[in-house]
């Protein structure tokens, strides 16, 4: 069974983020600080801490601040600097912050349903990005949102479950969540583990999407609505699993993810 208490309580431990913190991402800057060290080099960063290390990317508008964020994880094969640093240059247009590790899965990584997508290394990917996000002076922690495709639905769906209160909203492409009966041992978040999810939620879809079916996003919407959390399901007719790369559909999604970033307080 799956357990985050080791993530909850790496998050007790780290002090509070410091007003007066210096911008020490700056291009080959080691900070060490708050329990870990992030050293940017340009938008490339390596975070280190006595768990583990891993690489990603950080996009910032430019000025000082204070700008909203989002964590954007990438899918199977992919990785921060392939679909992670295209959503984030979307996203750069709207003034937000993107902040994206790569995962487990990411090209050349692990394939195996049980260590990728909503796995525990990747939600703790996702919740240091979190942590590293608190201590930017640039950053309004209270403004800070999600967006994932694919495994990185998975991870999205994760990161809500296990930060409830930290995401003001949070939106997915070709994603979802498996019954409780299928295990633990999956790619795909459970019903139950999906559940402590308050973040407002857009989802898209393909109706004929061969790899995740469209059944998760529609199990996941009814889990949602179960728990009285704002949700929306886009659905588009087509068998693409890389909705992104459909540029009609990637437009709609951006401007229907804009509009409810704009609705959930994220946007001004």
């Amino acid at each position: 069974m799956r357990t985050l208490a080791a993530f909850f309580a790496l998050a007790s431990l780290l002090p509070a983020p410091a007003a007066a913190q210096s911008p020490a991402k700056q291009s080959g800057v080691a900070e060490r600080a708050f329990g870990f060290t992030f050293t940017l080099d340009g938008i490339d960063f390596t975070y280190t801490d006595a768990e583990t290390t891993f690489t990603g990317i950080l996009v910032k508008p430019a000025g000082d601040g204070p700008f909203p964020a989002v964590i954007v994880s990438h899918g199977q094969g992919g990785s921060a600097l392939g679909y992670s640093l295209a959503k984030a240059n979307e996203f750069l247009a709207w003034g937000v912050v993107s902040i994206a590790p790569n995962y487990t899965h990411a090209a050349g990584g692990s394939t195996a349903p049980a260590t990728t997508g909503d796995c525990p290394e990747n939600v703790a990917r996702g919740l240091k990005c979190l942590h590293v996000l608190k201590t930017l002076p640039y950053v309004d922690s209270q403004r800070l949102a999600l967006w994932g495709h694919s495994k990185g639905a998975y991870v999205t769906i994760g990161l809500a479950a296990a930060a409830p209160g930290e995401f003001r909203a949070a939106g997915m492409s070709s994603g979802g969540v498996i019954p409780d009966a299928a295990g633990t041992q999956n790619a795909a978040p459970t019903v139950s583990e999906a559940s402590p999810t308050t973040a407002p939620f857009i989802m898209f879809h393909g109706t004929g999407d061969p790899v995740v079916n469209p059944m998760q996003s529609l199990l996941f919407q009814q889990t949602l609505d179960a728990h009285g959390v704002a949700n929306l399901r886009i659905l588009y007719a087509t068998s693409e699993h890389n909705l992104h790369q459909v540029p009609s559909i990637n437009a709609d999604m951006l401007s229907r993810f804009h509009d409810w970033l704009e609705d959930h307080g994220v946007l001004p």
